[in-house]
């Protein structure tokens, strides 16, 4: 049988800790091992701290790649839809996102996150992905009706998951970067449904 190299040997490791992360996610909430200040509790385990990082690896992930997917689809937008409004507000959810993927990455690199170690829930990933797939082939005349229409349904697909990820975040800069992410997407939400019923 072929031996395994050591970066071969890492990557099975890294895949092990993926699915435990996802897995973990589910599963209660355990003791939080940091203190106000982020500082780590010396009163909890090391396996507490390795299920806490494997978590806000979870949620440091989910923040970045939903960012990633509403810059693109807000990009896209602007530049393709024909009504002004709906231009304006891709304009704007492109804006707004952007400092938000910017400290998704730059925790990533603080907590040590390889890219590719953490998953996404599938839903999640498959919607926004048919999404951009689709906006990518309307015709011009259509482009605005369908970002709004996407936005209210991929936006309120994220918020849930956004509140679901803030019980589970451990460190408080985590959790400071899924609330804003919500805070965000809830005042865009609220602006497309209006455009939307307009």
């Amino acid at each position: 049988m072929r031996q395994r190299t050591a970066k071969q040997w890492k990557n099975a490791a890294l895949t092990l800790i993926v699915a435990a992360a996802v897995v973990a996610c589910r599963e209660e909430r355990g003791p939080a091992p940091y203190g106000a200040a982020g500082a780590l509790d010396t009163s909890v385990t090391d396996t507490d701290r390795v299920e806490a990082a494997l978590r806000d690896a979870q949620m440091v992930h989910l923040v970045e790649n939903l960012s990633l997917w509403t810059i693109e689809r807000a990009e896209l937008a602007a530049q393709r839809a024909d009504a002004p409004a709906v231009r304006e507000l891709a304009t704007a959810i492109a804006r707004d996102q952007r400092p938000i993927r910017d400290r998704a990455r730059e925790l990533a690199r603080t907590l040590e996150i390889a890219p590719g170690t953490a998953t996404l829930d599938p839903q999640i990933s498959t919607a926004y992905v048919t999404a951009l797939d689709r906006l990518r082939a309307e015709a011009s005349p259509n482009v605005a009706r369908t970002y709004l229409e996407q936005t209210v349904e991929l936006h309120t697909m994220a918020l849930g998951a956004m509140r679901h990820a803030t019980s589970y975040a451990y460190r408080p800069d985590v959790q400071a970067l899924v609330t804003e992410t919500a805070r965000t997407l809830e005042a865009h939400l609220a602006q497309a449904r209006a455009l939307k019923e307009e």
